[in-house]
């Protein structure tokens, strides 16, 4: 049996399995907001160095947020039509996916908005660090496993629901893990 192999973003037999951010994941969300207006920089940045259609524009972002901002198509779309509209971007003929490519005006609006660009991607970077993620994301996986093995012993019907002695035990032990975790974070950090 031939083993897959999955890249970054977990290509596993021509199929996209992507990977979240530990944190958009515990957030239940697609990573920190960026005001309304201020996406349309964020896509101009992302066209300055090569032209782009939306996936890749949308992409390109994620990359260069560390996989922590993965901006929606419906608010990349509607900005790339405005953009379209202020003359910032043009459509490339002859594509069979509609690319577009930043213009002379869209250069001079990105490079008056130099200071906001870094701004954003800053706080999004003060968030996240290399260390930190490798933190958070180790303790997420061996968590989601506690929780996948409580789940799978229900299904090979070694874990019973009414089996309340195992159930209190291991709602105890959890409920323990969390108490200490809170304890560490409330008192030694105070230290």
């Amino acid at each position: 049996m031939e083993k897959h192999k999955r890249g970054h973003h977990g290509h596993r037999d021509g199929k996209c399995h992507k990977k979240s951010h530990w944190l958009n994941e515990i957030k239940g969300g697609r990573g920190p907001r960026i005001e309304r207006g201020e996406i349309r920089y964020i896509l101009l940045d992302a066209l300055k160095e090569t032209e782009r259609h939306g996936y890749e524009i949308m992409q390109a972002v994620a990359e260069k947020s560390g996989g922590f901002y993965k901006p929606s198509p419906g608010s990349v779309y509607p900005a790339l039509q405005m953009m379209e509209d202020l003359e910032w971007i043009e459509p490339l003929e002859g594509s069979r996916k509609k690319k577009f490519q930043i213009t002379e005006l869209g250069l001079k609006e990105l490079e008056s908005q130099k200071f906001l660009i870094e701004d954003i991607y800053s706080d999004i970077q003060r968030i996240s660090s290399p260390e930190l993620d490798k933190f958070m994301e180790d303790a997420h996986i061996r968590f989601k496993m506690i929780m996948k093995g409580i789940y799978r012993a229900f299904q090979a019907g070694k874990l019973k629901t009414d089996d309340t002695r195992a159930l209190k035990a291991i709602e105890d032990a959890i409920r323990e893990m969390g108490e200490k975790v809170e304890s560490i974070l409330t008192n030694d950090l105070k230290k």
